[in-house]
């Protein structure tokens, strides 16, 4: 079965398997932390290393942490996004 952003129609990366999640009680989440999609003056959290963002993103992933609607336990494999140079980046 497909899966769903929660509160959504949308599907989840995670449904084609290129999404993972990581540590989620160290993790910060727009949503858990009760703003509505599309709010203004987001309190942005985090409490994962920067160096494993760093290996991930070396690799073709992408973060959520970096985005304005963060959710720092969040990975995505999106090699099509940050391109083979990106991936080269920061050995």
């Amino acid at each position: 079965m497909w899966r769903t952003i929660a509160g959504t129609p949308r599907l989840s990366v995670h449904s084609f398997g290129a999404a993972i999640d990581l540590n989620v009680a160290r993790s910060s989440y727009w949503a858990w932390n009760g703003y509505r999609e599309g709010q203004r003056g987001i309190v942005y959290r985090n409490a994962f290393p920067l160096s494993l963002v760093q290996v991930f993103e070396r690799h073709g992933w992408i973060w959520d942490g970096r985005w304005y609607h963060h959710g720092t336990m969040h990975f995505e494999y999106r090699p099509e996004l940050t391109g083979p140079e990106a991936c080269q980046q920061n050995p």
